[in-house]
């Protein structure tokens, strides 16, 4: 039997972070808009050595004046024995994206499988009734 030890490439994780108000998320997304032109998010799962669990901001603008520093707190589910990964986004598209979704909405950003892809949906949480996808390039 033979082990790979190889370590996984952490732009191809699979994850899923959803995020139960997307108030937050609203205005993180506009913030790293009015800001930056493309920002990575770090998606960080709770492990023994930190409390928290979410999405992670840290980003220099262009000019290297400001300094944006953000964490939202959201539950992630991750490859076991991963406990963090990150996704470049821009931040334009994911503003008007994550606008879209109503202050009640419950939000998830989603791996695509098979592709560098990223799925926004915006969803009604307590009914089920509205969901909303988008598909980030």
């Amino acid at each position: 039997m033979e082990i790979d030890h190889a370590v996984p490439d952490l732009d191809t994780i699979p994850f899923r972070v959803t995020f139960e108000c997307s108030t937050a998320l609203r205005t993180v997304a506009e913030v790293l808009h009015s800001m930056l032109e493309t920002a990575e998010l770090q998606i960080i799962k709770k492990h023994a050595d930190d409390d928290f669990e979410g999405v992670l901001v840290e980003a220099i603008d262009a000019k290297q004046i400001s300094l944006v520093v953000a964490k939202v707190r959201a539950d992630v589910e991750i490859a076991e024995g991963v406990t963090r990964t990150s996704v470049c986004l821009n931040t334009n598209i994911f503003n008007t994206v994550v606008r879209s979704a109503l202050p009640h909405y419950s939000v998830d950003l989603q791996t695509m499988p098979g592709t560098s892809s990223l799925q926004v949906r915006a969803f009604e949480a307590l009914s089920g009734s509205c969901t909303t996808r988008f598909v980030l390039p």
